[in-house]
């Protein structure tokens, strides 16, 4: 596949090219780069109230920390393993946020949520991730991406 842009210049993106690069989140518009098994926060979208929430309390930050083991750090959105036989999917921790449910705008503290599937369109344009965890009090805000 090829891509022509627009100061005129060919960019090949195969969907072979696999989940690594840089991400829109089509409801925040949070960029994520996502590189070798780790995917962090590039820059945070506006569209968001929870997003911004989110910022405002430190539970996510741009370069902030970044765990291999264990729970995600603030920096960190997710963590990501090919999965066994399936192309174009990987299982995942992603950083996840419960609500406040008596407002649905507010974050009450981040958590992981490690039984989550991410799957890459056959173009390669476009990531969907579907949380393990179905919870009404649980967020991951951006659950479909573009590739940038």
């Amino acid at each position: 596949m090829e891509e022509v842009r627009g100061d005129g210049r060919v960019l090949l993106q195969p969907a072979s090219a696999g989940i690594e690069g840089v991400w829109r989140g089509q409801t925040s518009g949070t960029i994520i780069t996502i590189s070798g098994d780790t995917g962090v926060y590039t820059r945070f979208g506006s569209n968001s109230a929870l997003m911004q929430d989110a910022v405002s309390k430190g539970q996510i930050t741009i370069g902030g920390e970044v765990r291999t083991t264990g729970n995600l750090g603030t920096g960190q959105v997710m963590r990501v393993t090919p999965r066994a036989n399936r192309d174009r999917e990987w299982l995942a921790s992603v950083s996840i946020f419960y609500l406040n449910p008596d407002a649905p705008n507010v974050i009450t503290r981040r958590a992981n949520s490690t039984n989550t599937v991410i799957t890459l369109s056959p173009d390669g344009r476009t990531l969907t991730v579907i949380p393990g965890s179905s919870r009404n009090d649980l967020t991951f805000i951006d659950t479909t991406y573009t590739r940038q």
